[in-house]
C-alpha cells in the first residue's frame, strides 16, 4: 500500500484483480499438461470461489510488489564503485535519457541521474579519503 515500511507499490484493486487472473491462467496452463489433473484444477478464474480468487489475488500482489521492489534496486548503482565506474554510469545514462541530457544543473536531473551523480561524488571521496 502506499507508504508501506517495505517500499512496496500501491497495488489498485483493479490490478490486483488482473494480476490474480494472471496467475490462474499460468495455474490452468500448469495443471493442463498434468497426466491427471483434478477437475478443480482447471477451472477459469470467473468459476472459483471467492476465496481461491483472494489467494490468486495475493499471490499476483506478492510476486508484483517482489518485481518492483527488484526493478528499484537494479536502477541504483552499488555503492562502493570506482569514480571511474561511477563516471562512466552517469554518462551512460545522460546518453539515454532525455531528462538528463545536456542538463547543467543537478535539480533538473531525473532520480536516477541524481542517484548516479550521488554514487560519483561518494566514489570520488573515498578515492580522495583512502
Amino acid at each position: 500500500m502506499p507508504g508501506s515500511e517495505d517500499n512496496s507499490p500501491y497495488i489498485s484493486d483493479e490490478l490486483a484483480e488482473e494480476l490474480g487472473r494472471e496467475v490462474r491462467l499460468t495455474w490452468i496452463t500448469w495443471a493442463a499438461a498434468e497426466e491427471d489433473p483434478k477437475p478443480g484444477w482447471l477451472l477459469p478464474w470467473q468459476d472459483l470461489e471467492e476465496r481461491y480468487q483472494d489467494v490468486d489475488r495475493l499471490i499476483g500482489r506478492a510476486l508484483y510488489a517482489r518485481g518492483w521492489r527488484d526493478g528499484q534496486r537494479a536502477k541504483r548503482p552499488p555503492p562502493d564503485l570506482s569514480d571511474s565506474e561511477a563516471r562512466a554510469a552517469v554518462a551512460a545514462h545522460d546518453a539515454s535519457c532525455a531528462t538528463c541530457r545536456g542538463v547543467e544543473w543537478q535539480t533538473d536531473r531525473c532520480e536516477e541521474g541524481l542517484e548516479l551523480l550521488q554514487a560519483l561524488d561518494r566514489a570520488i571521496r573515498v578515492r580522495q579519503a583512502g
